[in-house]
């Protein structure tokens, strides 16, 4: 099974280097049928191309025109220094040597559209995507399983209600809007990872109902869902809601001068957002809030965020390994990254410090430094080589007999995306 899904990616991906054509040097996820059809169309004059693809679309309607297929593989090289100590489990300590970092396959597309009370227009769609390997535990097998699988429904009140943004309802299996670096799309990270604070405590994928929307073409996004909230002990978010609670979620962004869409524009764009989450998991109480911040302007892009989260077990703690009172898990991050050559090379570096208190094993904070550099092969995020090193530092980390932990890493990763 998952050697034909790498054949099948690797096939695609070598499809959308060859096909040279400008759809590829958006940075916009997927390719559309249209190209797939020229790509699998009869040979001939452009025209006769042209014509049985206007035919294939007339006879399958806008919903086979509006399909898109994406996705990507992201090869990765470590070198961890003292591969002999591996640190604690909760840190992505990858160990030297090369693997699939991510791979990603998927399709989306509209399924039905048209306009209600002749000023109110609508659609429906669908998004499914499959991935392959994993980002914290370089042990886990390179299994593939559906990570994302939703339906949403879309209304565009603007011409009966000004300045209202149209309205989106979801329904299914998906990233949560909670924090900025959390939500970002693994293929639009100017990282090779994530702040580790942002894998340690924001929710990352569950499912539910979720509602978005905004005002004024984006000055104002906000996006409320309510989801199972499955506990940590449940292995898949598709077992269902495993602790009869649910979770609750909610974010808004403000955008003084309009969304911050594309990477690599020169406008002054910037954004302000703050996210919550809500949860009993396991005879608890998990409160989870983030304020968080963007900017970018001209060749230099700026970023930072900090996630709280207290944690408060029932009258039945004692069924909480560990945790017989409230714990507090916060910390913060700050990154930067400049074009040294417009579109092309660019160099980030990022700070950001972490203290969790529920594991033993610390005293005080986890801090970590990473520089890097970037090559976009296109101009885009599709297509690029990222080389970073993270500088680690625990302190207070292990007992006597441990002492401090050395496990700095240097990384390259490949990704190669449509």
């Amino acid at each position: 099974m998952r050697r034909t899904i790498l054949i099948g990616l690797t096939f695609a991906l070598l499809f959308s280097l060859l096909s040279g054509v400008n759809a590829l040097a958006e940075d916009e996820e997927g390719v559309p049928l249209s190209l797939v059809l020229n790509l699998m169309g009869s040979q001939g004059e452009e025209e006769d191309i042209e014509k049985d693809k206007r035919g294939f679309l007339e006879k399958c309607g806008f919903f086979m025109d509006s399909l898109r297929l994406f996705g990507g593989i992201q090869g990765l090289a470590t070198v961890r220094e003292k591969d002999d100590w591996y640190g604690p489990d909760e840190i992505p300590n990858e160990k030297s040597g090369f693997r699939i970092h991510r791979a990603r396959f998927g399709i989306k597309g509209k399924l039905i559209e048209g306009k209600l009370f002749e000023s109110v227009s609508y659609s429906f769609g669908y998004y499914l995507q499959a991935a392959s390997g994993r980002e914290a535990d370089p042990t886990d097998d390179l299994d593939a399983e559906i990570i994302d699988a939703y339906g949403w429904v879309r209304f565009d009140l603007g011409e009966k209600v000004a300045l209202l943004d149209p309205v989106t309802l979801s329904v299914g299996a998906g990233k949560l809007d909670f924090n900025r670096a959390q939500m970002t799309s693994s293929r639009r990270l100017n990282f090779i990872l994530r702040p580790w604070l942002a894998e340690a405590l924001a929710p990352e994928r569950d499912v539910g109902v979720s509602l978005d929307g905004g005002f004024k073409e984006g000055f104002v996004n906000y996006s409320f869902g309510v989801y199972n909230g499955r506990a940590e002990s449940n292995e898949s978010i598709f077992q269902g809601d495993d602790n009869d609670k649910v979770m609750f979620v909610g974010r808004v962004e403000v955008n003084p001068l309009g969304e911050p869409c594309c990477y690599f524009d020169d406008d002054l764009k910037v954004s302000i957002g703050g996210g919550f989450f809500y949860n009993e998991p396991l005879e608890a109480k998990v409160l989870g809030y983030t304020v968080d911040a963007y900017a970018r302007w001209w060749r230099l892009s700026l970023e930072g965020g900090y996630i709280n989260v207290t944690i408060e077990p029932d009258l039945v703690g004692q069924e909480i390994p560990g945790v017989l009172e409230e714990v507090e898990k916060d910390g913060f991050y700050v990154q930067a990254g400049f074009f040294v050559w417009p579109e092309r090379v660019e160099v980030v570096g990022r700070y950001e410090t972490f203290d969790d208190n529920l594991q033993p094993e610390y005293t005080e904070d986890i801090h970590y430094i990473t520089g890097g550099v970037n090559w976009y092969f296109k101009g885009s995020h599709l297509h690029k080589l990222q080389l970073c090193y993270i500088f680690r530092n625990e302190d207070g980390w292990g007992t006597d007999d441990v002492g401090e932990i050395d496990n700095d890493a240097f990384m390259a990763q490949l990704q190669l995306a449509f």
